[in-house]
């Protein structure tokens, strides 16, 4: 099962870059979204959702490091597997095509970055030009 999601939250660790035997570079996010609901004229948390994002490229650690918040569109995936109980266990994971922080903490000063993957190549533009010539 797979469907497009595009999804909006804060890291919950930094990001983790890994080698595959192959020369392939993985990086794995960790991503807590919590909704957030009116109800009475009062805003309330809702229970946060946690998403591994799965990107087939290296993101630059400097930004996104746990806390950041990020804008990710990909394939959700569903996974099954037997854990060490025997039991079977099904986990969501993103594949993201894109991932970039998210426009809203962005600041004339900060070193942004928005990567766009079409797996396994990679495209990495420096988005910080734009924000610091926006006529706003």
């Amino acid at each position: 099962m797979s469907a497009t999601i595009t999804l909006i939250g804060n890291l919950g660790a930094d990001a983790e870059t890994r080698t595959l035997p192959s020369g392939t570079t993985l990086t794995t996010l960790n991503v807590a979204h919590t909704p957030r609901e009116k109800k009475n004229g009062e805003w309330t948390d809702g229970e946060t959702m946690w998403f591994r994002v799965t990107v087939w490229a290296e993101l630059p650690s400097l930004v996104y490091s746990k806390g950041a918040r990020v804008i990710v569109a990909g394939t959700l995936a569903q996974n099954t597997y037997t854990a060490k109980d025997g039991s079977i266990k099904t986990s969501l994971e993103v594949r993201a095509d894109s991932v970039g922080i998210a426009l809203k903490t962005v600041h004339e000063n900060d070193a942004a970055t928005t990567a766009t993957f079409d797996a396994p190549a990679t495209y990495v533009a420096d988005i910080s030009t734009l924000i610091t010539d926006a006529p706003f």
